[in-house]
C-alpha cells in the first residue's frame, strides 16, 4: 500500500510525542462508525440505498509535518484516508488553522469539479472541533500510487526506459497544472470559498514565520516547533515579494547585509509594469516530488496535499517548473557532486535538458487549449515560455528563506557575470560589501544591473 501524502510511516516515540497531544484528543473508536456514517450519506446524495459498510481503521498511521493519516478500509474494498492536523485539540486550534484546513479541501472539491486534474475525492471535511469526532479532519479518497522520486530516479530500469517513463510524469504534468488557469484572481493570499465551494475571494495566507523560528534558535538553542503566521492579502505582485523579504531583519556581517541589499535590487529590477497587468492565479503550495503520485510507468495518478494552497503571481504560479527541475537554482538545497549527498539529484546539464523538454511540452500543452481557451489567457501563457522561471522562482525562495538567501544571491550573481559585457574583474564580494558600505560605485551597480537584465531575456 503506497503512502496517500506526503507523509512517512511512524519511526516511533518521536512522531507520538509530536502528535501526542491530538492523539490524546481524539477517541479512535469513533473514526469507523462516522466514516460508515459519511459513507452511507455519500449513498443516499447518489440516489442509492444506502447499505451498511462496516469500516476498519488500518495499523499503519502516517506522519506528515503538520498532520496524521489514517489509512482506512470498508468492506467493499474501498479505501479512505482520515487527515487530522497535528493541532487539532482545544485551545490550540485556531482561526488561521480553520481557514487553511478549509482553503484545502475546498479547493480539491472545487478542482474534482470543474478540472480533469487528477485529486483525491474529499467526502467530508470540519474545520471546527464541532462534529462527530470532536476534532478538525479531511475524510478524502486513498490513492494507490508512488512518489514521483522513486519513479524518476528508478536504478532498476534501463536508461531509455527510464527516460520514457521522466518524459511520461512531464507530459502529464504540462496538461494537468495548465488547467489551473481557468481560476485567477486579484489578489495574492489563500482561496475563499462560499458554502458551495466557489472561490469568492482571496485571504490571509499562512506563511513560516522563519524570524520568530531564528530568534527561537538563538534563544534556546534549539529550533523543533514551527511557528507560523498570516501576511495579508497583496493586489500587487512586487508588494507581495516585497512583503515577504521585508519579514525578515537585515543581518549582521557586512558580506551578508551587501548580499540582503543586493536580492533587494533584483527585485526592484524585475520588469514590474508588464508583470503587474498580469491576474494572480491558483496554484499548488508544494509542486515537488513527494506530492505527485505516479505509477511504476510514471503515469500521473493523484496531486495530492494540497494544504497551503494560494493564489500567486503568475510568473510563480502554476505553469512554473516541477519543483525538482530547478533545485540547481536554491544551492542551499542542491546536494548533486557532494560527498554527503543524501538525497538523489540530476546533474544541472540534466536539470537544463528536462527543463526544455517541460517548456516545449506546455508551449504543445497551449497550443491544444487555443481553440478553447480565453485569447488573453493563451496570450499571458506564451509570454511566460519567454522568461527565464528559475531565475525568477530563486528570488521567491529567497526572499520568503532567509537561510537559502546567500547562495542564492551568490548562484544569481554567478549567472549575471556570464553575460555578455560583464566587467571580468568585478566580484560579488566587492559588490556585497560595497552596498553594505554605501560605496559601491553607480557604474559597477548599473554593469550588475544590465546583466541581471540580460539574464532574464534567456529563457530557461
Amino acid at each position: 500500500m503506497s503512502q496517500p501524502s506526503d507523509v512517512a510511516p511512524s519511526d516511533g516515540e518521536d512522531d507520538m510525542a509530536v502528535f501526542q497531544q491530538v492523539l490524546d484528543h481524539l477517541d479512535l473508536a469513533k473514526i469507523p462508525p462516522f466514516a460508515s456514517s459519511i459513507y452511507q450519506q455519500g449513498e443516499r446524495e447518489a440516489g442509492r440505498t444506502p447499505t451498511c459498510p462496516s469500516c476498519s481503521v488500518l495499523p499503519e498511521r502516517f506522519f506528515g509535518s503538520n498532520n496524521i493519516l489514517f489509512p482506512l478500509e470498508f468492506n467493499t474494498g474501498e479505501k479512505w484516508v482520515l487527515k487530522i492536523p497535528v493541532n487539532g485539540y482545544p485551545d490550540r486550534f485556531n482561526d488561521m488553522h480553520a481557514r487553511v484546513l478549509t482553503a484545502e479541501a475546498s479547493t480539491m472539491q472545487l478542482l474534482r469539479r470543474e478540472t480533469t486534474i487528477p485529486i483525491p475525492t474529499v467526502f467530508s471535511f470540519s474545520a471546527s472541533m464541532d462534529n462527530d469526532l470532536g476534532c478538525p479532519y479531511i475524510l478524502m479518497e486513498y490513492i494507490d500510487g508512488k512518489s514521483t522520486s522513486h519513479v524518476w530516479f528508478n536504478e532498476e530500469l534501463d536508461d531509455a526506459t527510464l527516460e520514457r517513463h521522466r518524459i511520461q510524469v512531464l507530459q502529464d504534468l504540462s496538461k494537468i497544472m495548465l488547467q489551473l488557469n481557468k481560476f485567477t484572481f486579484s489578489e495574492a493570499g489563500s482561496p475563499i470559498f462560499d458554502d458551495g465551494n466557489n472561490p469568492i475571494g482571496v485571504g490571509p495566507l499562512r506563511v513560516m514565520d522563519m524570524p520568530a523560528m531564528l530568534e527561537e534558535l538563538r534563544t534556546n538553542d534549539v529550533w523543533d516547533t514551527v511557528i507560523q503566521s498570516e501576511i495579508q492579502p497583496a493586489s500587487d505582485p512586487k508588494a507581495w515579494m516585497l512583503c515577504m523579504f521585508e519579514r525578515h531583519e537585515p543581518p549582521d556581517d557586512k558580506f551578508s547585509q551587501g548580499a540582503h541589499q543586493l536580492l533587494k535590487h533584483f527585485i526592484e529590477w524585475l520588469p514590474w509594469s508588464e508583470l503587474a497587468q498580469e491576474p494572480f492565479v491558483l496554484t499548488h503550495p508544494d509542486f515537488n516530488f513527494q506530492n505527485i503520485l505516479v505509477s511504476d510507468e510514471g503515469k500521473v495518478c493523484a496531486l495530492i496535499d494540497w494544504e497551503g494552497v494560494s493564489t500567486v503571481p503568475r510568473f510563480l504560479g502554476n505553469e512554473r517548473y516541477p519543483g525538482w527541475l530547478t533545485r540547481d537554482w536554491d544551492p542551499m538545497n542542491y546536494g548533486y557532486g557532494m560527498e554527503e549527498c543524501f538525497v538523489q539529484e540530476n546533474s544541472p546539464e540534466e536539470l537544463s535538458h528536462y527543463r526544455d523538454i517541460y517548456r516545449d511540452m506546455v508551449k504543445s500543452a497551449i497550443a491544444e487549449a487555443e481553440a478553447d481557451a480565453d485569447a488573453n489567457c493563451i496570450a499571458l501563457s506564451k509570454r511566460n515560455l519567454h522568461r527565464h522561471l528559475p531565475v525568477l522562482e530563486s528570488l521567491s525562495i529567497a526572499a520568503d528563506q532567509p537561510i537559502n538567501l546567500p547562495e542564492i544571491v551568490q548562484k544569481l550573481f554567478t549567472e549575471v557575470s556570464k553575460q555578455e559585457g560583464f566587467p571580468e574583474d568585478l566580484e560579488l564580494w566587492e559588490v556585497c560589501f560595497g552596498l553594505a558600505d554605501d560605496d559601491l560605485e553607480d557604474e559597477q551597480l548599473e554593469s550588475v544591473r544590465r546583466g541581471f537584465e540580460k539574464l532574464l531575456q534567456s529563457a530557461q
